[in-house]
Order: C-alpha cells, then sequence, then structure tokens
C-alpha cells in the first residue's frame, strides 16, 4: 500500500504587505506520533496582491462577457479552484473587447500573460532566501513516489486564493496535492448517514444548458444513478442537496470549468444566486445525509 505524507506549512501572522516572520512546516508520516519541523520566514510581496486582483477582474469581465454572449462561441480561459490558466485561442480572433473601467481591449492572450506572471511571482517570492530551509529540508526529506499532501495554513484571504499548486515544488512531487485552511479548526466527529442506499447517488449540476455533459461512461452501470440538474433556480439547487436519499457524489460542471464553490466565491452566480454562506449550510446537510465527494 502506497504511503501518504503530509506537509502543514503555517505562516502565522502577517500579510503579503508586511510578510510572515515565523513560518512553520510540519512533515508528518505515518511511521511517527510527532513530526519533523522545519522553520523560515516570507517577506513582504504586495506585487501578488496586485497581481491577483488583476487576474480576478479581468477574469469576472470575461466572464460575463461569455453569459452576455452565450449564443456565439467566446474562448473561455480555463479556470478551477486550482487556478490553472491554458492557452485559450480561437482560429480566426483571439481579441475579447471589454468595456470596462480601467480595462478595455483584453485578448486571451493577454489574460494568459498574466496568469504566467503570477505563477512566476509566486515562485520567486518561494524562492526568498528566508523560505530556502524549508523548502530544502522537504525536497531532502521526501520521496517523489509517494503521495503528498500539503496543507498551506493561513488567515490572510489573499493568499487562500493563490495558486498554490504552482509552486515549482509541485512538478517534481507528481503525486501531491495542495489545500489551504485556516490557523485555528476544530475536528468534526464523524457520523453515519441518515439513510442506507442500494445505489450510489450521483448529482450532476449542469450550467448554462448548452454546455450539457452527460456522462456516457456512467450510463448503464448497475447499482449507479445519475441525476443530471440543469442550469437549476436557487431553490432547485437547495432542495435536491438536501434530497431525503441523499447523494454520494455531486458533480459541477459549467462552461469557464470551475468548481461549485470557486464559482460562488469569486462572484458567480447559479440560477437565481446563491451564497457562499447559504451553500455551505447546504453541502453540511448534504455531508450530514452521506456525501463524500
Amino acid at each position: 500500500m502506497r504511503k501518504t505524507r503530509s506537509v502543514v506549512i503555517n505562516l502565522g501572522s502577517g500579510d503579503l504587505h508586511q510578510g510572515f516572520p515565523r513560518v512553520v512546516a510540519q512533515l508528518w508520516s505515518a511511521d511517527y506520533f510527532l513530526p519533523e519541523q522545519f522553520v523560515g520566514s516570507l517577506p513582504a510581496a504586495p506585487e501578488l496582491v496586485e497581481l491577483y486582483d488583476r487576474w480576478q477582474s479581468i477574469y469576472q469581465h470575461i466572464w460575463d462577457d461569455h453569459l452576455e454572449a452565450n449564443s456565439r462561441t467566446v474562448p473561455m480561459p480555463s479556470s478551477n479552484t486550482r487556478l490553472e490558466c491554458r492557452s485559450c485561442t480561437t482560429e480566426e480572433d483571439n481579441e475579447l473587447e471589454i468595456d470596462a473601467t480601467g480595462i478595455t481591449n483584453v485578448s486571451i492572450v493577454g489574460f494568459e500573460e498574466l496568469c504566467q506572471k503570477l505563477h512566476q511571482n509566486i515562485n520567486n517570492w518561494l524562492k526568498s532566501f528566508e523560505f530556502l530551509n524549508i523548502e530544502r529540508q522537504l525536497r531532502s526529506t521526501l520521496d517523489p513516489t509517494e503521495a503528498l499532501q500539503v496543507i498551506v495554513e493561513t488567515d490572510d484571504e489573499s493568499l487562500r486564493r493563490l495558486p498554490w499548486h504552482r509552486w515549482d515544488l509541485f512538478s517534481d512531487y507528481p503525486l501531491a496535492e495542495t489545500s489551504v485552511s485556516r490557523l485555528e479548526y476544530k475536528r468534526q466527529p464523524l457520523k453515519q448517514p441518515l439513510v442506507t442506499r442500494s445505489q450510489v447517488r450521483i448529482l450532476v449540476i449542469q450550467g448554462l444548458s448548452q454546455d450539457i455533459v452527460e456522462i456516457d461512461s456512467l450510463q448503464g452501470l448497475e447499482d449507479l444513478e445519475v441525476v443530471y440538474l440543469i442550469d437549476p433556480t436557487n431553490a432547485e439547487l437547495t432542495t435536491l442537496l438536501k434530497h431525503p436519499q441523499g447523494w454520494d457524489i455531486v458533480f459541477f460542471n459549467d462552461c469557464s470549468g470551475q468548481s461549485l464553490a470557486n464559482t460562488i466565491s469569486h462572484g458567480h452566480k447559479i440560477g437565481n444566486g446563491l451564497t457562499m454562506e447559504q451553500l455551505q449550510s447546504t453541502l453540511k446537510a448534504a455531508m450530514d445525509n452521506g456525501l463524500k465527494v
């Protein structure tokens, strides 16, 4: 059985404008009760805040333009919870006119260049001399063939939104996954599902109707029920997520490639609009009823 190790990077107090004077990285392994621990710091990097704010602003305008002109094909840059930015071009026209304050004549190519600049600045920041000890210690200990979970703990909202998966460290550890967390959290007791299901139930939530994608590979499988919810209203989404039979998997698909949570957290709406607070409450009820993914 493949071992999984965990790295918890606690950024402590500070923010991108003032820096982080004490950064603690703990390496946890199932073979030991206590972790290995490495200490460093990170300097201020206010340019990361500016770059991310501009990225989000431009992406939001591209998204809005796409929704307004969904009758024609608009190349959408791919962006999910991991903030992946891939090349998006068309043969005839890769320019997208945006009439907004401070943002005009934005091209998809220009947006991709902004993505690359953001990724480069993140790595330059993480290569700072003050942080070098932590990365060296991790690289000298970790095995590229092992599964790895990296958790970044911070109360800085801007940092939690950065694409941490683009840290160069991950290019050498293909089995690594990354997530972010607040500095304080509590362990939630495990709950048994309220109902026992004889079938695996999957709820597929689709965005715009013309972007419907059926999961053909799931059709015809025994002990599996797939329900499609197309461009739902707030009430429809809430009602189905809280269905008495519960769900094992909820799959969200929209034209931007974003996750359900990230779509809402970036200000995008589903149906009549669902806030992050409403989503969290609804998903908690679904998880209490057996939702796993």
